[in-house]
């Protein structure tokens, strides 16, 4: 059976009153839609679909530069109809009868493949014909309530359709789903836009299958399904993902002198036993040896440091090598004309 993921890309984000796609914001040095996409293609043998609508031209072009040869897909949702006309959208690019869809938000960059491999498992084991992941929460503001029948996940109701007693349930939808492909196909044709806003949801599919018995839930960690709508939230989960960056270092050997002062991509390798000191940034396809010394204010980008060198305070470099025992700065500003850096591990 196959494994396909859909990646809901089409929206406007005018929240942000940004000139460029929500989509296309950058995060740890990746477009934010980059991240959903990277953890769909985590799991074994996952096709992607990914639904643009609003600047589709720049997004599409964003995700082929970056996952140039992965089986990945685009569909066009031409009007913002809603979740469920944007599934609708991308169902002819997905191949086979039967298996796994998941349907993933594009602007949810913290999702684990862990929870998704798990999600999985929960409908399978279930023989169920949809997954979902949901949240308790204090505060469940505008979230669609998941309304149950004792154990039994019944429907997803949204909040401008809820009624006062069930706005008052805690448990909430995250808007992560994994779904039988055989139903998906047959059950996306019947959703209406019977509801307040007028929209197609995804979540009558919550429904459909609850009148089966046939809908399971799976309680996550909030903060792994944190949503990006404004500002602030994209500086959160800035902060989530540097902060998995320096604790990877950290384990692995590498002095950092104030954690919550640098900013060091995911993509970047330092080696063990060297020192960064605070107001540090590392970005691009940066590689660092063992026992080197980076200091106060050193930015570095797509730059290869042979073992134990040593930069001094704000030196700014771009594309350059140094060989091993080297020392520079301070204040040096220099990058290297064309392509430096190429194939290294």
């Amino acid at each position: 059976m196959s494994t396909s993921c859909i990646v809901m890309a089409a929206g406007r984000g005018t929240r942000l009153r940004a000139s460029i796609s929500k989509m296309l914001l950058p995060l740890d040095g990746l477009p934010l839609v980059a991240h959903p996409v990277s953890t769909a293609f985590c799991i074994k043998g996952c096709e992607v679909v990914v639904v643009v609508g609003h600047q589709k031209r720049a997004v599409r072009r964003a995700l082929a530069a970056h996952f140039d040869g992965k089986p990945l897909q685009f569909a066009e949702q031409r009007q913002q109809r809603g979740t469920g006309d944007a599934v609708a959208a991308a169902l002819p690019k997905v191949r086979g009868r039967r298996g796994s869809v998941f349907i993933l938000s594009g602007d949810v960059p913290l999702l684990s493949p862990r929870t998704l491999g798990r999600l999985r498992q929960l409908r399978e084991r279930h023989d169920a014909q949809v997954a979902l992941l949901t949240m308790r929460l204090v505060e469940p503001g505008h979230y669609g309530r998941v309304l149950r029948a004792g154990r039994e996940v019944r429907s997803v109701v949204e909040y401008l359709d809820a009624s006062p007693d069930e706005r008052a349930v805690n448990e909430v939808n995250a808007g992560i789903y994994c779904v039988e492909l055989g139903f998906l196909r047959r059950e996306i044709k019947r959703i209406g836009a019977d509801n307040a806003k007028g929209e197609v949801y995804l979540t009558d599919l919550v429904a459909a299958a609850g009148k089966n018995s046939s809908a399971v839930a799976m309680l996550c960690d909030p903060q792994e399904v944190q949503g990006v709508n404004t500002w602030a939230e994209l500086a959160i989960v800035a902060q989530v993902l540097r902060r998995r960056v320096t604790a990877k270092l950290m384990a692995g050997g590498v002095q950092l002198e104030d954690p919550e002062r640098v900013v060091i991509h995911s993509s970047v390798r330092i080696g063990a036993d060297s020192h960064i000191a605070a107001g540090v940034e590392l970005t691009g396809r940066t590689r660092i040896g063992p026992g080197c010394c980076l200091e106060a204010g050193v930015i570095l980008r797509d730059c290869v440091l042979g073992d134990g060198v040593h930069v001094k305070p704000y030196c700014v470099l771009e594309g350059v090598r140094l060989e091993p025992g080297s020392v520079v700065g301070p204040f040096v500003h220099r990058a290297s004309p064309g392509k430096i850096v190429e194939n290294i591990d």
